[in-house]
């Protein structure tokens, strides 16, 4: 399972790498930052913050 995991990440690394290399290429190298948020995978809502 781990192994799986593992070239599921890799492969999201690099879609992620080829949208930010089209999105730069498209915009002219645009000054921005990328970020990922997440939340908690248990819990109730009441404890967003949001």
């Amino acid at each position: 399972m781990k192994k799986e995991y593992n070239s599921k990440a890799v492969d999201l690394g690099g879609l992620l790498k080829q949208m930010l290399k089209k999105i730069s290429l498209q915009l002219n190298d645009p000054p921005f930052n990328f970020m990922i948020h997440t939340s908690p995978l248990h819990g109730d809502e009441s404890e967003l913050a949001y």
